[in-house]
């Protein structure tokens, strides 16, 4: 064979005509078995075919012949790739860098071989190859796309220069939009996003893409607006309305997301992860008994972690537990080291009382989607139980103002170990934190944070701690409140007689957020439900509602109500140091009475917080708490006319 036959092979190569090109590469072989560029040819022929094993077995073979071509190193690192085969590919990379560092090809490559193994060393093959090449996209879009949050805006810088070299990619501004919402500029961000459904070479898989990025930046309207506009394009496209349906969730309208599931499964009928998403809403809805059947049925379908996940989620809201704790064991075993089925272990296993299994994978919620933002990056490391007499730590408030008033109790503990300790919390809690014992100071959240030598999350204390049921720090009172917040309220309490009891129907419902309104559905009563303890005579009951349900009070003339004069949580304990007993749904309140020495009974939800764990009246987090559990979900009345009955007998008893 001549030169000439190779030099047509490859221009029909070139020219995408695979069948031919290969014909005449095998017709040259048959004459010359060692033509190296022959047999390297057909490997990238069967590469571009996707028969990447084939393709490396060919361009090995031509290797033998030849193995000083550093392109052909690439191509096989190439195809390895597309095998599966990411460690070979890393070698044959390598070679190729061996025989000539400069060739961008092969930096690119290594970092794809590397990135899911060891991101550090992708990102600096990324970077070679851009330095080699100053307009590889491929290369700038991967290392942006792998660059840390603290460096969004080197990522933003690449991705803007990416799109300016290639204006079609949408990919490209998809990326863009991202680093712009980790940079705080999330209006930018959705504007680029909701602007692709007009660019004319945008697909509807760019827009699918463009809506996750948007649902990612937790813009959830503006991503059902462009799950909108897909399905306006393809109203048949069943993940676009599951997609949809998870917007709708977070959007808290349910009827709304219910809806398109059900349009979704009659696309896709057995798709399981659909119909996992439909159970998970007719939870939402308190339809369990129908959520636990469909979500039976998605796992009947496809046995799925995210499927048993939801199943044990379900069976937790049905009081189930262990149950539930079978399922999210399940669903670990099919996605180990999952944070959101890790975390749900551990919830599951406090409630059942085992705070030594549970405490380790409560500390999974750091990974969760939901707790990222909530995340506090210090360079200080977080202190995990060691001995450190005599340095500063931080414990710093993460969720809720009750978890605060739980866990703020290990902070004289902290400072018998020999610690100087300093608590950022909520504003509205930082007057009346001042005054608890071992607490050298308290900022308000947002405040400058002095100088610190650990930190600790308030609910990653229990760990560090070791604490189990037996335990518990329960000297109470551990929060007072401040003498002039108590004194503020002698004008309206002088003259009233006891009992005085402080009621709370109500807790903070959250709409901005599906998971905790949905709970507040389940905890929160109207005012109307307490008519029965409202008509019980010698008692003087004093609202301690705050928020939007205060409002209910005005329609009551024997609840005495001064909250309007409540500007935080410090007046509130003002308050309740001048009454007997505090009686209240879960909320931020129960726990700062209970945690004041004030006796609180407790209107606990059927599916109650791991806190008050199950099949007990008390609690071994306060000693003075009574709970009144719910048996049925969603049923108040059999405890609240229970509860009627304690208190007439408990005023009784005052009176004697």
């Amino acid at each position: 064979m001549s030169d000439a036959e190779f030099d047509r092979a490859v221009e029909l190569h070139r020219a995408g005509r695979l069948d031919e090109a290969e014909v005449v590469y095998q017709q040259i072989l048959n004459k010359r078995p060692t033509h190296f560029d022959a047999r390297h040819l057909m490997g990238v022929i069967a590469s571009q075919r996707g028969d990447y094993d084939m393709a490396a077995n060919l361009i090995e073979l031509a290797l033998e012949l030849n193995d000083k071509q550093p392109g052909a190193f690439v191509n096989l690192g190439n195809a390895l790739m597309g095998a599966g085969r990411a460690e070979e590919a890393e070698e044959a990379y390598r070679r190729a860098l061996k025989l000539d560092r400069r060739i961008p090809e092969a930096l690119f490559g290594l970092g794809n071989a590397l990135r899911a193994t060891k991101p550090n060393e992708a990102t600096d093959a990324y970077r070679k190859a851009v330095q080699q090449r100053s307009n590889f996209v491929e290369a700038m879009a991967n290392l942006a796309a792998l660059l840390p949050r603290e460096r969004a805006q080197e990522a933003l810088d690449l991705w803007l220069k990416a799109s300016k070299l290639r204006p079609a990619s949408i990919n490209l501004y998809i990326g863009a939009a991202k680093a712009l919402a980790v940079l705080d500029r999330a209006d930018e961000a959705s504007a680029i996003l909701n602007g692709l459904t007009q660019v004319p070479s945008a697909t509807l898989d760019d827009l699918f893409d463009a809506g996750n990025a948007l649902a990612e930046m937790r813009r959830y309207d503006d991503a059902a607006a462009l799950y909108r506009e897909i399905l306006r394009r393809d109203p048949s496209l069943f993940a676009a309305l599951n997609n949809l349906g998870n917007m709708l969730r977070e959007l808290n309208r349910l009827d709304e997301a219910e809806a398109a599931y059900r349009r979704a499964m009659s696309e896709a009928p057995n798709d399981a992860s659909i119909v996992s998403n439909h159970a998970l809403i007719l939870k939402d809805m308190g339809q369990l008994v129908q959520a636990e059947a469909e979500c039976r049925r998605s796992l009947a379908i496809q046995e799925t972690a995210v499927g048993h996940g939801n199943l044990g989620l379900i069976l937790m809201g049905r009081g189930q537990v262990q149950g539930a704790l079978d399922e999210f064991n399940a669903a670990e075993k099919l996605a180990p080291g999952d944070p959101d089925i890790v975390f749900s272990q551990g919830y599951a296993a406090l409630y059942l009382g085992r705070l030594g299994e549970g405490w380790p994978k409560f500390e999974a919620r750091w990974a969760m989607q939901r707790m990222r933002e909530r995340r506090r990056d210090f360079m200080q490391p977080q202190w995990r139980g060691e001995a450190f007499d005599g340095k500063t730590i931080l414990v710093h408030a993460e969720q809720g103002f009750g978890d605060t008033f739980q866990f703020v109790r290990y902070a004289p503990l902290l400072a018998e170990r020999g610690a100087r300790v300093i608590l950022e919390c909520q504003p509205a809690a930082a007057r009346l934190m001042v005054g608890v014992e071992g607490i050298s100071a308290v900022v308000p959240r947002g405040q400058p944070l002095p100088e610190f030598d650990l930190h600790c999350p308030l609910m990653s204390l229990p760990l560090a701690f070791d604490t189990t049921l037996e335990t518990i720090p329960a000297e109470i009172p551990y929060i007072r409140a401040p003498e002039p917040t108590v004194a503020q309220w002698n004008d309206v309490i002088d003259g009233l007689a006891r009992p005085r009891i402080g009621l709370v129907w109500a807790g903070d419902a959250r709409h901005y957020d599906v998971e905790c309104n949905a709970t507040d559905r389940r905890r929160s009563l109207t005012l109307d439900a307490y008519g029965a303890l409202l008509e019980i005579p010698g008692v003087n009951f004093l609202s301690l509602q705050v928020g939007p349900a205060a409002e209910q009070a005005r329609a009551y003339s024997t609840l005495i109500d001064h909250t309007a004069r409540i500007k935080d949580f410090s007046d509130t304990a003002g308050l309740i140091t001048h009454l007997d007993l505090v009686i209240s749904v879960d909320t931020a309140v129960a726990h700062l009475a209970a945690a004041m020495g004030k006796p609180v009974w407790l209107l606990s939800r059927f599916d109650n917080c791991w806190r008050w764990m199950g099949e007990r009246e008390d609690s071994p987090w306060y000693l003075g708490m009574r709970l009144y559990r719910q048996t049925e979900p969603y049923t108040w009345g059999p405890i609240l006319q229970r509860l009627a009955t304690d208190l007439r007998r408990w005023v009784s008893d005052s009176n004697r």
